[in-house]
């Protein structure tokens, strides 16, 4: 069976923790400890307990 984070995997995502901290990355790995991103200067990883959100993530352009 697929895991369910498995079509976001290696593409930009937004993931929400409790207290409504919000991180932008690339997801590399989501398991049953913790969410890891590849951020544009770091490494970011999240305690899946404290996850509330992964979804796609598509920037915003804005037209001048």
């Amino acid at each position: 069976m697929r895991h369910p984070l498995s079509d976001l995997q290696n593409q930009m995502v937004e993931v929400r923790s409790q207290n409504d901290v919000v991180y932008r990355g690339i997801l590399v790995e989501a398991s049953d400890s913790s969410v890891m991103l590849r951020a544009e200067n770091s490494w970011i990883e999240i305690p899946t307990e404290k996850v509330v959100s992964i979804n796609k993530y598509i920037p915003k352009t804005f037209k001048t």
